[in-house]
């Protein structure tokens, strides 16, 4: 299997990007745009300066991997909340109430994850390194899920990569780390970053010759 090389350069966070200003009853909300356009899954916001907590905000769209899922997300009262779900793309929101006079905006954050990058779990080992720019704090995730059966089993089960050299957890520099025993994926995800930042993320497998 040839080398996995993959630049990842998260959009700025957004609190409009999504919807911008909605008010009254209509429902669906009107989309300003469908996600982040970064090819990355991001959880979203929904911040109001009134409390709407009494209405249940329905987002239907997109996990990284562009399988289908939705969630139901209580509004704020007067602040933000966000999703527990990462979306890579927004197809519709539905309000379980109208807005009436208050407004209600959509966005995305700086906590996303890459999309699944499968692995062959029958190399003799696996290598990788992940190369920064800017400030990000990043954890390396590893599943052992079965990615053909994923339409049946619904969403991956993901861990937090161990290795015992290094820390791949909660990390905010360039690391270079083992996979053994190898998953049958991993992923990068992001607790936070700044404007501008980038990671690289290089796998490497180790073949019986």
């Amino acid at each position: 299997m040839r080398p996995f090389s993959k630049l990842y350069s998260p959009a700025a966070e957004s609190t409009t990007g999504i919807v911008n200003g909605a008010t009254g009853a209509t429902s669906p909300l009107t989309l300003a745009a469908s996600g982040a356009g970064d090819s990355l899954a991001h959880q979203l916001s929904i911040t109001s300066a009134a409390n709407i907590s009494a209405i249940t905000f329905t987002v239907t769209g997109t996990d990284a991997d562009g399988v289908t899922q939705t969630e139901a997300i209580t509004g704020p009262n007067a602040t933000t909340v966000e999703s527990t779900s990462y979306f890579l793309t927004v197809t519709s929101i539905t309000i379980s109430a109208t807005l009436g006079a208050n407004t209600a905006n959509v966005g995305w954050v700086d906590e996303i994850v890459t999309p699944t990058i499968p692995l062959e779990t029958y190399a003799r080992g696996a290598s990788a390194n992940v190369d920064i720019t800017g400030t990000i704090n990043y954890t390396v995730q590893g599943t052992h899920s079965d990615m053909r059966t994923r339409a049946d089993d619904g969403a991956f089960n993901w861990f937090d990569i161990s290795d015992p050299n290094i820390d791949v957890i909660d990390i905010t520099t360039d690391v270079q780390f083992g996979l053994f025993p190898i998953p049958r994926a991993i992923r990068l995800k992001t607790n936070s970053y700044s404007t501008g930042a980038t990671a690289r993320l290089l796998i490497v497998h180790t073949l019986d010759c």
